[in-house]
């Protein structure tokens, strides 16, 4: 009797997630294109495996505006490397356009910022310089010996990066079509003091003139500092560098104490 290869379940292949390519934006000084052509070349195992889909301003089509792409790149790329030499701290479009632009991303936990430090120069009181680099312990490309040892180890420290995005973004899909409702999120009020909190209409007009007015404002931040909590909270749930993470912490406990800081007079108000 003839054995048949039981084939994989089609329905259950075809409602596998697909990971998608991260996307990755090289920075760089024209004067460092040589190192660049090598690590893109140690990044190529990356390409190939589809972890990513890698850019850099050599791809610009004839006819195209330099300017307007680049921007769009930059502004869509989930990871930007920054190759850092003095040729590329020293570049006016770098320096006011492409670190500018990559900073505010990552800040806002959009993107993730990460400085290799292709040759020696003084890069630590740059935006970037508070953001681990790589090689290890930040040491530059040209000073090894042999160039290909650690453009191996950036390329292998790139795709544990990689990997961990794409399993968050994967998450984040599977907890999109789960069957299970979302918790809707705590929406910034925006009806009227005295009908949305817990003061009567009968205690707001007892009040004072100054004491009303001292209040609506204290009640304007209290919304505010809500509405920054909220964001700050967006933010840490996507947030993937664990700088960033530790910093953004730091943020939601301070704007926590001033919310609380802001109650505590909108309570006194109210003795």
């Amino acid at each position: 009797m003839q054995q048949t290869t039981k084939q994989p379940d089609k329905q259950m292949t075809n409602n596998m997630p697909e990971q998608t390519p991260v996307t990755v934006f090289f920075s760089y000084s024209h004067k460092d294109e040589e190192l660049r052509n090598k690590l893109a070349t140690h990044l190529s195992i990356l390409e190939r495996s589809e972890l990513i889909d890698a850019w850099h301003d050599r791809q610009i089509p004839l006819g195209g505006e330099w300017d307007t792409i680049i921007k769009d790149e930059l502004m869509t790329a989930d990871i930007i490397l920054l190759l850092v030499s003095a040729d590329f701290i020293a570049s006016r479009y770098i320096w006011e356009v492409e670190i500018k632009k990559a900073m505010e991303r990552h800040e806002a936990g959009n993107a993730i910022v990460i400085p290799i430090i292709l040759r020696p120069c003084e890069w630590y009181d740059a935006p970037f310089g508070k953001l681990q680099a790589l090689p290890k312990n930040a040491k530059a490309v040209t000073a090894f010996k042999d160039t290909d040892v650690p453009f191996s180890a950036i390329a292998s420290k790139l795709k544990e990066t990689v990997k961990l995005m794409q399993s968050r973004k994967t998450k984040a899909v599977n907890e999109v079509d789960s069957p299970t409702p979302p918790v809707k999120p705590e929406q910034p009020e925006t009806v009227p003091l005295a009908v949305e909190s817990s003061i009567s209409a009968t205690t707001y007009d007892n009040l004072s003139d100054n004491a009303k007015l001292e209040l609506d404002g204290l009640y304007s931040v209290e919304k505010l500092l809500i509405e920054k909590l909220n964001h700050q909270r967006l933010s840490m749930a996507q947030v993937t560098d664990t700088n960033r993470s530790f910093e953004l912490n730091k943020e939601i406990q301070t704007t926590e104490k001033e919310l609380e800081k802001i109650r505590k007079k909108m309570e006194n108000l109210l003795l």
